[in-house]
C-alpha cells in the first residue's frame, strides 16, 4: 500500500499504469493530500490509522484528509481536563533562583489550559503575587489597592533589580586605590618612626 499511496500522492500514477485491480480501486478513490500524509508518516502511524478506523477503510472517499488528522489527534494527544490544569496553575510557586520574568511566563503558559473565561487577569494576579518567593515583594504587593497583573510584575520586576543591586553591592569588596593607600602608608610610618619625607 505505501508505494501505491506514494504514486498517487506524487501525481506519478495513472490508470493505464495499474495491473493490481485491488490496488487501483482503492488508490483511486484517495484524495491527493491524504495520499501524501499517509505514505510520509511510516508504517507505523499507516499501521494505528488502519486500526483507528477498524469499521471503515480510511482510504475510502467517506473519510476526509481532516477526518483522519482529527481522530489520530484524538488518539495520540490526550485531552486537557480543566480541574487539573486550574490545580497545576495554582500549584505553581516561583522556584528560588527563578526571575520573575520566567515565573511570568510559566505562569501563562500554565494559564492557556485553565480555561479561565472573563477572569484571567485577576486569575493569573492572584496566582503571580501568592506564588512569589521574595515576602518583601509579597508583602509589598498584598499591601497595594486596585492591583493589576500589569502593575503587579511591573513593580515586582523592580523590586527584584534593585533587590539584585543591593545584594551586589553589599558583597563587593571595598576597591583600594593603590596611590592613595601608598601616600597614606608612608604619612603612618612617618609620623610613627619620625622619618623624613622622600625629596
Amino acid at each position: 500500500m505505501s508505494f501505491s499511496t506514494y504514486r498517487v500522492g506524487s501525481g506519478t500514477s495513472t490508470r493505464q499504469d495499474w495491473t493490481n485491480t485491488s490496488s487501483h480501486k482503492m488508490l483511486e478513490m484517495i484524495p491527493r493530500g491524504k495520499a501524501i500524509f499517509l505514505c510520509s508518516v511510516g508504517s507505523e502511524v499507516c499501521d494505528l490509522v488502519w486500526d483507528l478506523f477498524s469499521s471503515t477503510d480510511p482510504t475510502e472517499d467517506g473519510v476526509s484528509y481532516a477526518q483522519l488528522l482529527t481522530r489520530l489527534k484524538t488518539h495520540l494527544v490526550p485531552t486537557k481536563v480543566e480541574i487539573a490544569e486550574r490545580f497545576k496553575f495554582y500549584q505553581r510557586k516561583q522556584k528560588e533562583e527563578e526571575s520573575i520574568k520566567d515565573f511570568e511566563g510559566a505562569l501563562w503558559n500554565l494559564a492557556k489550559y485553565c480555561v479561565f473565561g472573563t477572569f484571567p487577569d485577576s486569575a493569573l494576579r492572584d496566582a503571580f503575587v501568592i506564588g512569589l518567593v521574595d515576602n518583601n515583594i509579597q508583602t509589598k504587593l498584598l499591601t497595594e489597592e486596585n492591583l493589576t497583573l500589569a502593575a503587579a510584575i511591573t513593580k515586582a520586576q523592580g523590586m527584584e533589580a534593585a533587590s539584585s543591586q543591593s545584594k551586589q553591592l553589599r558583597n563587593k569588596e571595598p576597591i583600594l586605590d593603590g596611590v592613595k593607600f601608598y601616600r597614606g602608608l608612608r604619612r603612618l610610618l612617618e609620623v610613627w618612626f619620625l622619618m623624613p619625607p622622600p625629596r
